[in-house]
């Protein structure tokens, strides 16, 4: 059984189905975000308590199965700036 996944997950970009289901995983590394092609990721009945707001960087996602875990809650995407939105909006606009 799993405790951790290694960091290194990152680096298989061409992964597109990842199933941990069943294991004593606590916490999900950020690298999972770069996980590009990934379409379904299956984190059942773990340990997890919080989902890491890089996952939303995993466009291609489409199944999330992560019931059987402690979650408190969700990943919210990041917040821009609204500095850096009225400059991107300006830039629009010219």
């Amino acid at each position: 059984m799993l405790k951790t996944l290694p960091t290194e997950i990152g680096g298989l970009g061409l992964l597109r189905v990842l199933k941990l289901q069943g294991n004593r995983i606590d916490t999900l590394p950020g690298e999972v975000g770069k996980l590009k092609k990934l379409e379904l990721l299956d984190l059942s009945f773990n340990r997890l308590q919080h989902l890491p707001s890089e996952l939303l960087l995993a466009s291609r996602l489409k199944v999330l199965i992560a019931n059987g875990n402690k979650l408190v809650s969700l990943p919210e995407p990041p917040r821009e700036d609204p500095d850096a939105k009225a400059d991107r909006m300006a830039k629009l606009a010219a």
